[in-house]
């Protein structure tokens, strides 16, 4: 990240219970690998004909904006950006998660839960930076 983002994050107002967020780098670097395995593992069965080649749609969206993530924030350092960049990602995976169920490949479901897991915490990060700094 750039330090004009890091200067402009130090400024807002965060919750007590987040200390610095370091940590969402940690959850980060445990749920990235895990989506691309997933993504990869999707990309088969797409190529193997298990599963429609729609469900790339909703992927090729959740890369371009998680690979575009640091471009927008040095762009546009806001939490309004942030915020639509987690729905976006939270829309692109029930997306996903919603033809994986149809095709029932619950194991490719599995593998997404760090993901999962990251973006939930990002959601209750983001929105609570929101409400604290009257967003």
């Amino acid at each position: 990240m750039s330090t004009d983002f890091m200067q402009w994050f130090e400024t807002l107002t965060k919750p007590e219970w987040g200390g610095d967020f370091s940590w969402l780098g940690d959850i980060w670097i445990a749920a990235y690998p895990m989506a691309i395995l997933a993504f990869g593992i999707i990309g088969y069965l797409v190529w193997s004909n298990t599963l429609s080649i729609r469900i790339l749609v909703p992927i090729a969206v959740n890369v371009f904006f998680s690979l575009g993530f640091g471009v927008f924030m040095v762009v546009l350092p806001s939490l309004f950006v942030v915020g639509s960049l987690m729905l976006i990602y939270a829309l692109t995976i029930a997306w996903i998660l919603g033809e994986l169920v149809q095709a029932g490949c619950w194991k490719v479901i599995l593998v997404f839960i760090p993901y999962i897991g990251w973006l939930v915490t990002g959601i209750v990060v983001v929105l609570e930076l929101m409400r604290l700094n009257g967003i």
